[in-house]
């Protein structure tokens, strides 16, 4: 079976087998060829970890797998500014505006850059200005691991970074950097406390030595300060308590006062709302009995003063007047019967609301006080 035509699943079941703790399985990208497949694994285990590493082989279906421990590359700090390594944006120098990585013009210009032409302006190439293939980040990426590379002694304790393969030496086996002088004192350390932990086991076997004086009043000592440090710790948490009452009652007060505003804020509501649907109650009777009774009395004169003089004169020329007036005063009195059907509406609607209003506060401020 050709390597290649695994697929991630069935590798995740054939492991599985021998170590249960895997929980991520993935191709690395950009290393599958027809010669070399590289899968990054990940355990949750680190027993396992740690025998995977060992052994430095795996069996996969018969076909014995060399593994290796997964170590990224390092990431370069790239300013968001002007798309150089080396800074950040609140030290940058180089430029006064943010320059976009696709085209290199200013980022915040209102066009879309989300579409512009890729052109990287350190270089000029057909790539953006913070890709790995730009010959100025290649170029202090190279200076940096190899300013690493002689001064070990800067990167933190047990950390590991991994080499890039165009960053390394001709011939050289070396894939990762490592600060060994801080391993090399620590383990020179355990070394030590293991020394002194098997010369005080050795000395285990002479007899013991009886007790001293100093040793009971030590213990006297001893047992006075957990006395005052259990004093001092039960004053603390009384004191804790009374403050917290304290604030409670505090807290109980302000709460108590906003409610008293609220309520008395609802009343002078309450007073407008009845202030308002007195005047438009006023304005009602006063549309109802003027303006409508007004124009009607005024349409029936005029209706009556045209009827007397067709029935005198018989002027056939006051016919379309009459019918007129006529006309117009079946429209009023439609008009007038509309506008009372929808005031009637409309108080029915405003009775409705002032109700639920008045159920929501009164929700509002009574509910709290309900324990």
């Amino acid at each position: 079976m050709d390597k290649n035509t695994i697929t991630n699943d069935e590798i995740k079941e054939e492991l599985e087998i021998k170590y249960k703790s895997i929980y991520a399985l993935e191709n690395i990208i950009g290393t599958l060829n027809l010669r070399n497949r590289h899968v990054r694994i990940d355990l949750q285990d680190e027993k396992e970890y740690n025998k995977i590493l060992r052994s430095g082989k795996l069996t996969i279906f018969g076909q014995l797998i060399e593994c290796d421990e997964y170590l990224p590359a390092p990431k370069i700090l790239i300013c968001s500014k002007c798309n150089s390594p080396e800074h950040t944006k609140q030290r940058c120098l180089n430029s006064k505006i943010e320059l976009c990585r696709r085209c290199g013009q200013d980022r915040n210009d209102n066009n879309d850059h989300k579409s512009c032409e890729i052109k990287c302006h350190h270089c000029g190439g057909a790539h953006t200005s913070t890709d790995y293939f730009c010959p100025v980040i290649q170029k202090f990426r190279y200076e940096l691991i190899n300013e690493l590379k002689t001064r070990p002694d800067l990167l933190p304790t047990a950390t590991q970074i991994f080499i890039p393969t165009d960053c390394r030496e001709h011939g050289s086996k070396i894939k990762v950097l490592e600060n060994k002088l801080t391993q090399n004192q620590i383990s020179n350390k355990n070394q030590h406390q293991l020394i002194v932990h098997h010369s005080n086991f050795a000395d285990q076997s002479q007899w013991p030595s009886l007790p001293s004086a100093s040793l009971y009043s030590s213990t006297t000592s001893l047992n006075d300060n957990l006395i005052e440090t259990t004093k001092s710790l039960s004053n603390e948490l009384k004191i804790i308590k009374e403050n917290y009452a304290a604030e409670q009652k505090r807290l109980e007060e302000r709460y108590n006062n906003h409610l008293n505003l609220m309520n008395q804020s609802w009343l002078i509501m309450q007073q407008q709302m009845q202030t308002q649907t007195e005047m438009l109650n006023t304005m009602d009777g006063i549309i109802n009995s003027i303006l409508f009774t007004s124009c009607a009395n005024v349409m029936e004169v005029l209706t009556q003063t045209v009827l007397k003089l067709l029935n005198e004169n018989n002027h056939t020329e006051l016919n379309p007047i009459l019918a007129l007036l006529q006309q117009q005063t079946l429209y009023m009195n439609d008009k007038k019967s509309i506008y009372t059907s929808h005031q009637i509406k409309l108080n029915m609607l405003i009775e409705k609301q002032r109700e639920a209003l008045k159920s929501s506060l009164n929700t509002i401020i009574k509910q709290p006080n309900v324990q």
